[in-house]
């Protein structure tokens, strides 16, 4: 019944995707919350045309407007169109080419939030509590409303030069449920009419103290005696699904088929602590089977940014192009000259700033090759302004712009023989208020940047349909939830005498119905507590029968790092470009190789290329070579074009 469904969602995505034109958009652009009209120009200069507008009507979370233009949306059916038409007259005035990605702002107004919350039934912020706005009709017809009457004037006036729109809602932005299991009687209401349709029992809505305990290792939840929490998580995460679908149809019924739909969304690979069940991210697989959305935004890793760190998508690019769709990359780093005062009074901390110029460019150069590599669209992310002062800032947008267009639509398939496994279905019964949580997907990520191969990322529902042809170890951490069906799926598709497999927690302990330890050992070949601490490696697992194939199980997240991952990798026979610890990213055709430290290093290539061009300098490293040697300045992200 899986692959069954999942192929239907892919054939429908394919037929609208071809109903529109074959081919999703790729952009390179621009964005700012400002009116950086002087970083524009300079971006125009080296011809980069496409600018990401948000025309806001709310404030942003440290309390700050979002615009430095008036509110449009000023009441019911009451809009400022002259302050809307200004944010994309004045960039029109300079740039006759001028292509625009639309943001659309659909948080609560204060005047909405206020004028709802007198009802007395709770709060109706949407930039916190998101899934109680989602719950209401009234905050859902009002919301309606305004999105309507504003693509209507914007298609009416700015049609032939909006290529996107991008909805907007949830804490940042971003479709983040930051309601903390906060409750109303609309949600209330809304959760007994789901249960009724689900053919559940219906209970209330728990107690906040039920959220913060789980029955195993208070890590994992138990299906049989913590049903209602697992129900409330799951309606959450429909609810705020069926939010952005039922939005982005409406969007649809608005603009013409030339123009596509975006969301920021499915950050499982980001999202930790209460974070990672609490937003309501874990539904991102209807979200990108729908007909109605077309790419997901979402910014580079927080947490790998400094030079050496090796980026990474929040959300899994491989299930995004499994599903015919397309993600764009959001380049929000912190430049020399980042500006992080909002006014006087109020500024943001930089987070990972990098140190120089050297490694502005390092750095933008690697945000790059990951969304080439992804397949992705990019755009730089100019929050506040300055990101972007210096004539070698805009030297080196030219240099990438020149390499993109180059490399756009020649990348070829992913050379990534490692995989890693997320699942959002064993996502959900995670406690997130348990710190080994924030260890599964983030950490386990963060990890596979340093292993000096190239890995992707796909759901474990994607098996059904995923290429793995190239794949020769496989990495599944918190597969909780394994029934009968999703082993026989993984025995069929993945496990097999070529490759390695690590388990990482108690694999399968969730069955569906209830928590069995015993089905650890049966999955991974080891007992749940035997494999605390180190690497054990198992033969003849998950019923295979003669076809052995290889595994290694670990319990303890903390034990596991870069090195053991690497090791595996080499085990498995997978090709190690670098032996360092420098972040890798490889294609059929490209391949790209972010250095924080200089110096001549040994590149080993699968097989035996005819030519090696480094695209940046436009500089041939190499003829005729299986390994080759190239000398990194400090720091470097150099990208290599390989002609086999």
């Amino acid at each position: 019944m899986v692959r069954i469904c999942q192929l239907l969602c892919i054939l429908t995505s394919f037929f609208c995707v071809l109903a529109r034109g074959a081919e999703p958009n790729v952009y390179f652009a621009y964005r700012s919350f400002w009116p950086e009209h002087d970083t524009m120009k300079r971006f125009a200069s080296v011809g980069v045309h496409t600018y990401c507008v948000f025309p806001s009507n709310t404030c942003n979370s440290l309390g700050e407007p979002y615009s430095k233009y008036p509110v449009v949306w000023r009441y019911p059916e009451v809009y400022d169109w002259d302050a809307l038409d200004r944010q994309f007259d004045e960039i029109v005035a300079f740039d006759p080419d001028a292509e625009f990605i639309c943001m659309v702002d659909l948080n609560s107004p204060t005047w909405l939030a206020r004028s709802l919350g007198m009802r007395g039934d709770g709060s109706f912020d949407s930039f916190i509590d998101l899934s109680n706005c989602l719950s209401s009709a009234a905050w859902r017809d009002a919301t309606h409303k305004y999105l309507d009457d504003f693509l209507t004037h914007m298609e009416g006036r700015y049609g032939a030069r909006v290529r996107a729109y991008v909805l907007a809602c949830g804490q940042t932005d971003e479709w983040m449920d930051y309601c903390g299991e906060r409750t109303s009687r609309a949600k209330n209401s809304a959760f007994v009419a789901w249960q009724k349709d689900k053919g559940l029992t219906p209970e209330p809505w728990p107690r906040t103290v039920a959220f913060d305990v789980a029955s195993f290792e208070n890590l994992v939840r138990d299906p049989a005696s913590e049903r209602a929490v697992l129900a409330a998580q799951r309606f959450e995460q429909e609810l705020i699904a069926d939010g952005i679908i039922e939005f982005a149809k409406s969007t649809r019924e608005h603009i013409g088929e030339d123009k596509e739909i975006g969301v920021f969304f499915g950050y499982i690979l980001e999202l930790t602590d209460w974070r990672a069940v609490g937003c309501g991210h874990l539904d991102y697989e209807r979200v990108m089977a729908s007909e109605y959305v077309d790419f997901f935004i979402s910014p580079g890793t927080y947490s790998e940014r400094p030079m050496g760190g090796g980026s990474g998508s929040m959300a899994p690019n491989g299930t995004i192009l499994n599903y015919g769709k397309r993600r764009l990359h959001e380049t929000d780093h912190r430049t020399t000259t980042y500006n992080c005062a909002l006014n006087e009074f109020v500024g943001i901390a930089p987070i990972a700033r990098w140190g120089s110029e050297d490694e502005d460019v390092a750095g933008l150069r690697r945000e790059l090759c990951l969304a080439l590599t992804d397949r992705a669209s990019i755009w730089f992310f100019d929050m506040w302004g300055g990101s972007f002062q210096s004539a070698r800032a805009i030297e080196n947008v030219g240099v990438m712009k020149r390499v993109w267009d180059k490399c756009q639509g020649a990348q070829g398939a992913s050379a990534a023989e490692i995989l890693l496994v997320v699942d959002p279905q064993s996502a959900e019964r995670v406690n997130g208020r348990e710190a080994r949580s924030s260890l599964i997907y983030h950490r386990t990520r963060n990890l596979l940047n340093h292993t000096g191969a190239p890995f992707a990322v796909c759901s474990l529902n994607d098996l059904a349909t995923f290429d793995l042809s190239r794949v020769k170890f496989a990495i599944l951490p918190g597969s909780f939830y394994l029934t009968e069906e999703r082993c026989k799926l993984l025995r069929e598709r993945l496990l097999r005498d070529d490759r390695v497999a690590l388990w990482l927690g108690p694999a399968g302990i969730d069955d569906g119905e209830r928590l069995d330890l015993d089905r650890v050992a049966a999955i991974t070949g080891a007992p749940y507590n035997d494999t605390k601490g180190a690497v054990v490696e198992r033969v003849g697992l998950l019923g295979v029968g003669d076809g052995a194939w290889r595994s290694a199980a670990l319990t303890d997240y903390n034990a596991l790092d870069s090195a053991k991952l690497r090791e595996l990798a080499r085990v498995a026979g997978v090709n190690l470009y670098v032996e360092g610890d420098e972040p890798v990213y490889a294609t059929e055709r490209l391949l790209a190789i972010h250095a924080k430290s200089g110096g001549v290093k040994e590149i080993r290539l699968p097989r035996r290329a005819k030519r090696v061009t480094e695209l940046f300098s436009e500089r041939e490293v190499a003829r005729d070579v299986d390994v080759f040697r190239y000398e990194f300045q400090t720091p470097e992200t150099a990208l290599f074009e390989i002609q086999y």
